[in-house]
Order: C-alpha cells, then structure tokens, then sequence
C-alpha cells in the first residue's frame, strides 16, 4: 500500500519554484502607477475661470515655478471666462503656478500667488475693483 500522507521532495520543489514565478511576473503589475496620460484621460485638463468685475480686459498668463509663461487667452470686462491649462502645465502631477491678469491699455499687471494645480482642477480668478 501507498503512503498518500507524504508528498515527495520533487513535488515540493516544483511548487517553490513555480511559486516564486509567479511572484516575479505578478508584482510589477501591483506596482504599477499610472503614467501621465492616464492621468490626463481620467481626470481631464486643469480649468480656470476668471471672474473679472472690473471694466478693462486683461490678457490673462499662466506662469509656472520654471518661470515660463503662456498667455492663457483674454478676459473681458464684466464677465466671467473659462481657459483650459494647457497639458504641458500640468503634466501628470501637481504643478505649482501662478496666474497673471495684464490690464489692457493699463500699466500694473495683476499677479496672484502661487498656487498647486494637478489635472482636473478648476481654478476660480476674481478680479476685484479697487
């Protein structure tokens, strides 16, 4: 008669190894993180609406902590304009910006301070008569 109580060494050191197969091609997949256009594709693009309750328009910028600035579009005199950050701004993650509000044909732009931006957010601008 045969013993089914024991299991033979070969059995045991096949499942070791099949095993530790496993574990090397499942964990990379637990690892994984989402890459920025999936980010982009689930969150949609960063939103600003400026509020402008003063007469002038303004030419409004966006500014990033590289420095680099992108005119974002015009906002009209009492009105309220929406703009999409461009994904070069916002690239996959939380980007520290700053928005400027230049008056047409006025002489002082308005800059706000530095806020962080990651897809998906709606930004609010007021522009406030003095």
């Amino acid at each position: 008669m045969r013993d089914f109580g024991r299991v033979p060494r070969r059995v045991v050191a096949l499942a070791g190894v099949y095993t530790a197969l496993a574990t090397a091609l499942i964990a990379p997949l637990a690892c994984a993180h989402h890459s920025p256009s999936e980010m982009d594709e689930q969150y949609g693009p960063a939103q600003l609406t400026v509020e402008n309750q003063e007469f002038p328009d303004f030419d409004i910028y966006v500014v990033t902590e590289a420095g680099m600035r992108l005119r974002l579009g015009l906002a009209t005199g009492h009105a309220t304009t929406s703009f999409e950050i461009p994904k070069t701004v916002v690239d996959g993650g939380a980007a520290h910006l700053s928005f400027i509000a230049d008056p047409i044909g006025g002489v002082a732009p308005e800059v706000g301070e530095m806020v962080i931006v990651n897809p998906g957010d709606e930004i609010q601008l007021t522009l406030a008569p003095y």
